[in-house]
């Protein structure tokens, strides 16, 4: 009984701190953790940028990225001074995966990059977020002629949202 108990406990504290560590992402401070910052974005083309921003007086959970994928984008929250106050990661959500063409019985998934999407990053948010830093963002522009038309290049795109705030 004894053995149970101790298992019991062990496993509940497991959960808890596994709870408390993807509550929110290291490099954030404790300060001000009890809001969220919502930004919809707009990728038109190659173009990225923010049309709304929110700041909600609730702790929401992070969207986690729970494959190590090529393709997903890494983020930085930073200041004014270009101080990072938060960073992460988040599947692209400009690639559709999933069954796309129902009369194509060889390849019941498949995958279509989109050049044209709107979609939502949600951040614990901290006093003075102004820039949002896509890090690596694939533009789908050539580097030089020597590059294979498959090829892409990566990009970081700064974002300020400062006077949207």
């Amino acid at each position: 009984m004894k053995l149970l108990n101790t298992t019991i406990i062990s496993i509940l504290l497991t959960m808890l701190i596994n709870s408390i560590a993807l509550s929110a992402p290291p490099g954030i401070s404790n300060e001000n953790t009890d809001k969220t910052i919502i930004l919809t974005l707009k990728l038109a083309g190659t173009e990225y940028r923010i049309l709304d921003v929110n700041i909600i007086d609730e702790r929401l959970p992070t969207r986690l990225v729970h494959n190590d994928d090529s393709n997903n984008i890494d983020f930085n929250f930073e200041n004014d001074q270009g101080v990072i106050m938060g960073k992460g990661s988040i599947t692209n959500p400009n690639i559709l995966r999933g069954i796309l063409n129902e009369h194509n019985n060889d390849l019941p998934h498949s995958q279509e990059q989109l050049t044209d999407s709107t979609f939502i990053l949600r951040y614990p948010y901290s006093e003075g977020m102004q820039i949002l830093k896509l890090i690596d963002v694939n533009t789908g522009k050539q580097a030089n002629s020597r590059r294979s038309l498959n090829q892409s290049t990566t990009t970081d795109v700064n974002l300020d949202f400062s006077n949207m705030l």
